[in-house]
């Protein structure tokens, strides 16, 4: 199973869902300029860590080459405790 997160640059506001989900959610929000540039992140089933793959600003959604990851369950945490606002 693969899990995506939809994510700000510094991990302040989470969401997770579907690839679609995340792609659709991260254009409103950067179309709308709340937030200039957001990161989706995949997960794997039973890998720890998630990689960053795409980045996502008001002109362009473009592959991460940077390779970034990030715990988790500090993603999962934070999808909780720290979702984007509505």
């Amino acid at each position: 199973m693969v899990t995506y997160f939809l994510v700000t640059p510094d991990l302040s506001c989470v969401t997770t869902g579907s690839y679609s989900d995340c792609v659709a959610l991260g254009d409103r929000f950067t179309l709308s300029n709340a937030f200039p540039l957001l990161k989706i992140a995949r997960a794997r089933g039973g890998e720890p860590d998630a990689t960053i793959i795409f980045d996502v600003s008001e002109d362009s959604r473009r592959q991460s080459t940077a390779g970034r990851r990030v715990s988790r369950q500090k993603l999962v945490q934070a999808s909780k405790h720290s979702p984007f606002p509505a």
